[in-house]
Parts: structure tokens; sequence; C-alpha cells
């Protein structure tokens, strides 16, 4: 189940973690490199396709997990692309220029 503002936060660190172990066993050099994530969503859409599977309560949720994983790390982003089918592919696009 999705949880609000802690759920976020808990889901970042976990990936932050499992990302750092990933790295040890192949690029333990790399280990100590600042981690940066940028996941993007249509909030409404995925709120909606969650509510489906069962697993989110409640359509708020999401926006407070999205806060809760952007205020976890200073290099974290949870962005909210609006709706449209191309939005969140436009956003990764437009990163892997840089």
């Amino acid at each position: 189940m999705i949880e609000g503002l802690g759920g976020g936060a808990n889901a970042a660190h976990d990936l932050k973690c499992a990302i750092q172990e990933y790295f040890v066993k192949d690029w333990p050099h790399l280990v100590k490199l600042p981690l940066m994530v940028k996941a993007y969503a249509n909030i409404d859409g995925l709120s909606t396709a969650l509510r489906r599977a069962g697993m989110l309560e409640a359509a708020d949720r999401l926006p407070l997990f999205a806060l809760g994983f952007s205020q976890a790390d200073s290099l974290f982003d949870f962005v909210a692309v609006g709706n449209g089918k191309e939005r969140a592919d436009h956003k990764i696009r437009g990163k892997r220029r840089f």
C-alpha cells in the first residue's frame, strides 16, 4: 500500500540504499559519488491506476508520497509532469541531452 509523506521518504531511503549496495558489488569506487534520482509521473493518472490496483487508498496520498520522496534527499526529485501521454517521456529525453 502506498503511504503518504513518510512512505515517500522511506522509499527514497530504500532506493538509495539499494543502488549503493548494487554499486558496492561492481563499482565500489563509485559508492561515495552523489546519487541523483529524478522520477517523472502523471500524478493523477498514476493515482487512478494505483487505486484500481488496490495499492492506494486515497488519491491525496500519492502527492504526499512524492513530496516525502523529494524532501528525503537534496538530490532526489519526484516531478509531477501533468496529464498527457508523452509528458514524462519528454522530460526524460530532455535530461538525456545533458
